[in-house]
């Protein structure tokens, strides 16, 4: 749970040979979340979704445009799905991990937020590129990755022709589905990997709020239980509230 499914999924195929024995540790699976989801896909896809919101008015591009990046990124379509037939899982996916280190990198190197000042029609084929070099990673990561591949199709024409059914029956018409189709505004309820921190920050950083409740809770919260024996609430709050009755 803490994790999600598609974090162990994408562990499982990338660490553990398929049919063979594996290890397996939160700790290991701590450090491939931070490393390849964290830093790696969440990174680049927060990174260019939010570009795009900031520098293109929430404008996805609708047509892939020739480069040198997207066609790099496409060639390596034929080995991924070639490992996946033959059930090289950690193969493919390494493969996958590879392009999108390529794309972190291009990101980097051509720093868009320099563009914009300078070079905007340049920055609009450049995060086209990125977006479409972003689809066919989702569509890659699909099988190892359902939920998270998904999600980084949300402003994808296919996702907004599939709602249409409910689009339909409200009270938009049905040019006004044509338009969603045709700007594929961005949903960015997207992909999101935190990364994870360790345990002593998070305590230290709730240690004031902890005190707090200590404190209430000595100066109120036993007077109140004193005062009040038969059946009172009892609330006690540590980052979250548990409620019982004490009768």
């Amino acid at each position: 749970r803490e994790y999600g499914l598609d974090t162990f999924r994408y562990f499982i195929f990338r660490e553990v040979p398929f049919g063979q024995d594996g290890d397996f540790s939160t700790e290991m699976l701590k450090t491939k979340y931070n490393s390849d989801l964290a830093n790696g896909l969440g990174n680049l896809f927060s990174r260019t979704v939010n570009m795009v919101m900031k520098y293109l008015d929430n404008i996805m591009p609708e047509k892939p445009q020739q480069s040198a990046v997207f066609s790099q990124i496409q060639s390596m379509q034929k080995d991924i799905y070639k490992n996946i037939e033959d059930l090289q899982f950690s193969s493919a996916l390494e493969m996958i991990w590879r392009a999108i280190s390529i794309l972190n990198r291009e990101i980097d190197a051509r720093k868009p937020w320099e563009m914009v000042k300078t070079d905007i029609e340049g920055l609009k084929k450049f995060l086209n590129e990125m977006v479409w070099c972003l689809r066919l990673v989702a569509r890659w990561i699909y099988p190892f990755m359902p939920d998270t591949s998904a999600q980084m199709n949300l402003c994808t024409e296919a996702y907004i022709k599939s709602t249409g059914t409910y689009l339909k029956k409200s009270v938009i018409k049905q040019s006004g589905i044509d338009e969603l189709v045709r700007i594929q505004k961005v949903a960015y309820a997207a992909v999101r990997f935190p990364r994870l921190k360790p345990l002593w920050k998070f305590l230290v950083r709730r240690a004031p709020s902890f005190l707090l409740d200590f404190i209430y809770l000595a100066t109120n919260g036993f007077m109140f239980l004193a005062i009040n024996k038969w059946s009172i609430p009892f609330t006690i709050r540590y980052g979250r509230t548990v409620s019982r009755w004490y009768e």
